[in-house]
């Protein structure tokens, strides 16, 4: 945010409570990615088709939780995020 042209950053905080970090992982493999793309389409689809209760979409995410696929904590009560709060740089008039 330093790098931001015209503004000065007045604060940054990260929240992230109930965000567990032992469960991040920072580099991710070819193959959890291929799972969590699929996953995301699973979901996808059980959203389009009225099923997101459903017992089948709960046995969908227990499977792709037994393959290690990883887990997007934000789904449950977890927060993640970054909040920045930046002003424009006030310009002085030429003297």
């Amino acid at each position: 945010m330093q790098g931001l042209n015209g503004a000065q950053v007045i604060s940054c905080d990260r929240h992230d409570t109930g965000y567990d970090y032992k469960q991040m992982r920072v580099n991710l493999s070819i193959r959890d990615r291929i799972l969590f793309r699929t996953q995301q389409k699973s979901k996808a689809v059980f959203r389009r088709l009225g099923m997101v209760g459903n017992s089948l979409n709960k046995v969908t995410r227990k499977f792709f939780a037994l393959l290690g696929m990883p887990v997007d904590q934000t789904l449950g009560s977890a927060l993640a995020q970054i909040q920045v709060i930046a002003r424009k740089k006030l310009s002085r008039p030429d003297a």
